[in-house]
């Protein structure tokens, strides 16, 4: 089972939120309640408590799955890391977590965990010709918006695009030029055969 597997497994259960803790442990955690731990220098092992409805999950599942290509969407903490480095472009831990704090106090050791893990998803690229490793996205922000919207649309609106879009724009936060912008992309939209 690669790291995707199991977070997939990890998350599929109701209330489960994941973290860096205890330095260098990627958590799976119930209401603040570890469940399973993996080291993300060594992912090749993982510790779970569990109990009769998790462990027949796990073990019915690939052992040894070669990866593929498909990702799954950022959390919100990889959304905001991947903000930052799409507004000031290739930067090092250090930069990222500077800007990550000017919104809300991170620890580094949490920023280099969590951006370690992405690397290793994935979403993230690493340049170690430098001393201090620099990191950029592996995607564009219009792909990753975009995987994440309809994994939005699939889970929280049944899959309706039109229901997604309603609720966006009855929030009442769009400006006048982004109303014209949207006009335009409906006309545009309109006119492909």
């Amino acid at each position: 089972m690669h790291i995707e597997q199991l977070r997939d497994l990890c998350l599929s259960f109701p209330g489960t939120s994941e973290g860096i803790k205890y330095g260098d442990q990627l958590c799976f955690m119930v209401m603040g309640k570890v469940f399973c731990s993996s080291n993300i220098k060594q992912l090749d092992k993982a510790s779970f408590k569990v109990n009769d409805e998790i462990f027949p999950r796990y073990c019915s599942m690939e052992k040894n799955h070669p990866q593929d290509n498909k990702r799954t969407e950022p959390t919100k903490s990889e959304l905001e890391i991947l903000q930052v480095l799409w507004q000031v472009g290739p930067s090092t831990v250090r930069t990222v977590n500077a800007k990550l704090n000017e919104q809300r106090e991170v620890n580094y050791s949490s920023t280099l965990k969590l951006m370690q893990l992405m690397e290793i998803k994935g979403l993230l690229q690493r340049d170690t010709n430098d001393r201090s490793h620099v990191y950029r996205p592996s995607d564009h922000p219009e792909k990753v918006q975009s995987q994440v919207v309809r994994g939005l649309r699939d889970l929280a609106f049944g899959g309706s695009t039109s229901s997604l879009v309603l609720r966006a724009l009855g929030t009442g936060s769009a400006t006048p030029e982004e109303l014209e912008e949207i006009k335009r992309l409906i006309e545009e939209m309109q006119k492909k055969p």
